[in-house]
């Protein structure tokens, strides 16, 4: 299956996928995943949390939706189709 993220990365190492059908209308559920609050889900949250101890790092919560939180983290949006389809992605060092 081919879609647009294949523009950025046409031979991924490893590939994913999975599907859930939800009953409702695509921009709807688009936009309710857009505006996810991560850390609304305390499992999340204790992972975050947990990893930050480890690391000696600052633990700050994400207040924001998951899409503001990643551009927010230098992410940008490679291609964007409002309702339908976000591919997003970072330059990063391992």
């Amino acid at each position: 299956m081919s879609g647009t993220i294949d523009r950025f990365i046409p031979a991924a190492d490893v590939g994913e996928r999975h599907e859930t059908l939800i009953r409702t209308p695509a921009a709807f559920a688009f936009g309710v995943a857009e505006q996810f609050h991560l850390q609304s889900v305390p499992v999340v949250r204790a992972t975050f949390w947990l990893r930050a101890k480890l690391l000696g790092a600052r633990h700050e919560p994400l207040r924001k939706g998951l899409v503001e939180e990643t551009l927010g983290m230098g992410w940008g949006k490679l291609a964007y189709t409002p309702g339908r389809e976000l591919v997003m992605g970072a330059v990063t060092e391992p």
